[in-house]
C-alpha cells in the first residue's frame, strides 16, 4: 500500500471516529436511507470506526430475524476496522456459526463475501461445502 493510500485511510479512520452521529443512527441510515450510495457510506464509516460498540451492534443484527438485518450484519463484520482489522477471529467464529443455519440467499451472499474481506483459510472448508 502507497503513503497516500495510508494518510487516506488514517484520515476516513479519524473522520469516522470523530462523527458525532451514533453507531445506532448509522445502522439505521443504512437500513432505510433508499440511496444505496448514502446506505453504503454509514457501512463503509462503520467499518472505518471499528469499536466494540459496532461489533457488538453488528452482532446483535447477525442474530435478528430480520434478511435485511442480518445482511448488513455481514457487511458490517466483513471490514469492521479497515484497514487493521477488529475483531477479526470473534468476526469469523460468528459468521461461520451463522453460515451453518443460514437460508437466506442475501444473507447467505453476505456472509461468505464478509469471509472472503477477513482471509482466513480455515473458512475455506465451511465456504467450499457451498459449492
Amino acid at each position: 500500500m502507497n503513503n497516500a493510500t495510508n494518510i487516506d485511510q488514517e484520515a476516513l479512520t479519524r473522520e469516522a471516529q470523530d462523527n458525532p452521529r451514533t453507531t445506532h443512527e448509522f445502522i439505521t441510515t443504512a437500513l432505510t436511507d433508499p440511496d444505496e450510495i448514502v446506505a453504503w457510506e454509514a457501512v463503509s464509516t462503520l467499518h472505518f470506526r471499528g469499536t466494540r460498540e459496532v461489533f457488538d451492534a453488528a452482532c446483535q443484527l447477525c442474530a435478528s430475524d430480520c434478511p435485511q438485518e442480518r445482511t448488513l450484519g455481514a457487511n458490517i463484520l466483513g471490514q469492521l476496522g479497515i484497514p487493521e482489522r477488529r475483531y477479526p477471529k470473534e468476526s469469523v467464529k460468528l459468521l461461520l456459526s451463522h453460515l451453518a443455519v443460514e437460508t437466506d440467499e442475501d444473507v447467505l451472499d453476505a456472509i461468505c463475501i464478509a469471509l472472503g474481506h477477513i482471509h482466513d483459510p480455515a473458512t475455506i472448508p465451511s465456504l467450499a461445502r457451498l459449492k
